[in-house]
């Protein structure tokens, strides 16, 4: 005989003779119970004295309950401390959620995974390995560090290995090594130059490049010849022919070129994003040659051990982990049919830590919440989060190698929204590893909202996709942006298609490079319609202490107005018909031919646009290819207010912009 015990929900009773053994029947709520640090998965987990000792074990016992689930759902509460893998195998996550008949709830029937209450990050689900203070010992090479052998890491799990630092193109995050991170904030892994402040992550230093030719640039510096950067394991970040462009590519070896002078040469199985050029930004990485400033790492894995020079030089109040695992939780039904998604799922108050790939990896849910969760110290990307009907609040992501958090949903090709929200959540301290194109925010999708949430400390953009119909409201962005140019705290381009987004009532503030701009000049913007982008709404926000406050870049019927601009390094709004001249190849039509035509036409063609849905959600598109397709046509810009603008509100005046057949009217200087 089999017995299920639970906890009755408060309306619900049964006499007293039922609650000894209730056989395979739901007949209430469910509550399980979790203590990674105290419990036993042979327990029962159905009271706090008898708790599992995994989230995976809690996941199976709801796998194992009658279907469907009975009123008032399962809970599963997760006491406070650190979980990390199921018997160490750091090739799985922490919690795993991919049977979308079993790990789903339904509408009366929720299931609910819930950490220690009343204590912020007091449940932690950890996927780095703990690397124990016994562990470490002085580094007697290395004077203030200290270095660890994995062999003295009883739980490291080596059939996960190392990696390495990936070449790759734009966009590309190339964190594929495990990380050293200090309680939930990344390490730096040793460079040169080193960072100029060590407890301030945006506070790097590069060297520029005196000359460049593929697969080779010259330095005016000895260091790697007196360092000896080694030829095959080293590698070389830069920004090799924009400055808003980096990437990795390993260093083949060097060469002295005379006085003061170096050629660092690259292997050409990693190619740089662009291409090396004079004046380009570069640092020596992975290199523990230079490891020699405090908060600096080096994970060698050829000799599988650890290197760190800590702040304050006292290892012993570091807790240390090595980021090992892949991600910490998994939600993403393991079928891609559409049909197939996992619902009414809810995920609160818990502390996601040290992941190398995607801390928290969301992917085709719906109707699920996920709240007050905490996304910190991950080598690779904070979250990725996909969904219908979903909500996701009060995040807080810190110290992030590549992006702060994806999210998306909706279908593109009938405009259907996807209904989820992303709200009331901090994002900071992202693009650790890897600078531009890793957003605090990415969206894709159709009918997103992302409203109150503060993102600042970044390199580069704050917010980047693209999509259809989505909002973004009562958004503080500030401090990003500092270390690239031709770049926009939001930024979204090249489409006529990709209409119908809104910004109202968001703050951006402090915008402004940092680095003086050796390849390109400072342009950048608060919001970026970039390579005529169409269709947006640009409604009562705020532009404050940015270098541009828009960049308006050749798009059509987009609507700016009611904004406020104050004290602009240049502009309120760059304006421009870049269609009509070295942009032209974009928005050409071939008539005879039309998917031989530019690209921004092709994507006319690909969504039927001048039939529904495209054709009625968006009037203007039908006559577009008939209405002077590389003009900015229907752009309106009226009623906006500024002060101090040190080049003016608008680079082109209101004849030009009828000229376009374009409004720009009733803005006004208010200081």
């Amino acid at each position: 005989m089999s017995f299920v015990f639970f906890s009755l929900a408060p309306k619900m009773r049964l006499p007293l003779f039922f609650l000894c053994c209730i056989v395979e029947i739901d007949a209430a709520a469910v509550s399980f119970f979790v203590d990674c640090e105290r419990g036993n998965d042979a327990a029962s987990g159905t009271s706090v004295s008898t708790p599992f000792a995994s989230l995976m074990r809690a996941r199976d016992a709801i796998r194992a309950l009658n279907r469907p689930l009975s009123v008032g759902g399962v809970t599963v509460t997760v006491s406070a401390g650190t979980c990390y893998p199921l018997g160490n195998n750091y090739s799985a996550p922490v919690l795993l959620l991919d049977d979308a008949a079993l790990d789903s709830g339904d509408a009366n029937s929720p299931i609910v995974w819930s950490g220690a209450q009343g204590a912020a990050g007091a449940t932690v689900l950890s996927a780095g390995v703990p690397i124990p203070m016994s562990a470490w010992h002085t580094d007697t090479a290395r004077v203030g560090c200290f270095s660890a052998k994995l062999t003295d890491v009883p739980t490291y799990d080596a059939s996960v290995g190392l990696g390495s630092l990936q070449a790759g193109p734009l966009g590309f995050c190339a964190s594929g090594k495990a990380i050293l991170a200090r309680k939930f904030n990344l390490t730096t892994p040793a460079r040169w130059p080193n960072m100029r402040n060590p407890l301030d992550s945006s506070s790097w230093a590069w060297l520029y490049a005196k000359n460049a030719t593929n697969h080779s640039v010259t330095v005016n510096t000895t260091r790697p010849i007196e360092k000896a950067w080694p030829a095959g394991s080293a590698w070389l970040h830069g920004y090799w022919e924009y400055d808003w462009a980096d990437s990795y590519v390993r260093i083949a070896g060097v060469e002295a070129c005379g006085k003061d002078c170096t050629v660092i040469n690259v292997d050409p199985r990693t190619v740089p994003t662009y291409t090396e050029t004079a004046k380009c930004r570069v640092m020596g990485v992975d290199l523990i040659e230079e490891l020699d400033a405090p908060g600096e790492s080096f994970v060698d894995t050829s000799a599988n051990s650890l290197h760190y020079c800590p702040i304050g030089g006292d290892i012993m109040s570091e807790q240390m982990h090595l980021t090992l695992g892949a991600s910490v939780v998994v939600v993403s039904p393991a079928t891609t049919t559409s049909a197939q998604s996992i619902s009414f799922v809810s995920f609160s108050d818990f502390t996601l830590a040290h992941s190398r790939t995607a801390g928290f990896k969301v992917k085709g849910v719906t109707n699920s919440t996920f709240n007050h969760v905490s996304i910190l110290g991950h080598g690779g990307m904070g979250a990725d989060i996909s969904g219908v009907n979903s909500t996701v609040t009060n995040l807080r992501l810190e110290s992030i190698g590549c992006g702060g958090v994806t999210v998306g949903g909706g279908d593109e090709a009938s405009l259907t929204p996807a209904a989820t929200v992303l709200s009331n959540s901090v994002i900071s301290d992202y693009g650790r590893i890897s600078r531009t194109y890793h957003p605090g925010i990415a969206w894709y999708g159709v009918g997103l909202t992302v409203a109150y949430n503060e993102i600042h400390n970044g390199p580069h953009s704050a917010i980047l996709g693209g999509g259809n119909d989505c909002e973004f409201r009562a958004n503080y962005v500030h401090d990003v942006c500092y270390e690239s140019t031709d770049s926009g705290a939001w930024y979204a381009g090249r489409s006529w298609v990709r209409r119908g987004n809104i910004l109202v009532d968001n703050i951006f503030e402090n915008v402004q490079v940092r680095e003086a701009p050796e390849l390109g000049y400072p342009a950048i913007n608060c919001v970026y319609l970039d390579d005529e982008l169409s269709g947006q709404f640009i409604i009562n926000n705020t532009f404050r202490n940015c270098y541009n406050g828009m960049m308006l870049g050749g798009g059509r019927d987009n609507v700016i107005s009611g904004n406020r601009f104050e004290n602009l390094t240049n502009l309120g709004i760059t304006f421009d018909a870049r269609g009509l001249g070295w942009q032209k190849d974009f928005c050409h039509y071939d008539a005879s031919n039309p998917m031989s035509s530019g690209e921004l036409v092709t994507d006319l063609f690909s969504v039927h646009y001048q039939s529904p849905p495209y054709s009625t959600a968006y009037p203007q598109l039908p006559g577009l290819l008939a209405d002077r397709p590389c003009t900015p046509v229907g752009n309106k810009i009226s009623k906006n207010t500024y002060c101090r603008l040190k080049a003016g509100f608008i680079d082109t005046n209101a004849t030009r912009a009828a000229a376009w057949g374009s409004i720009e009217t009733d803005n006004s200087e208010v200081c």
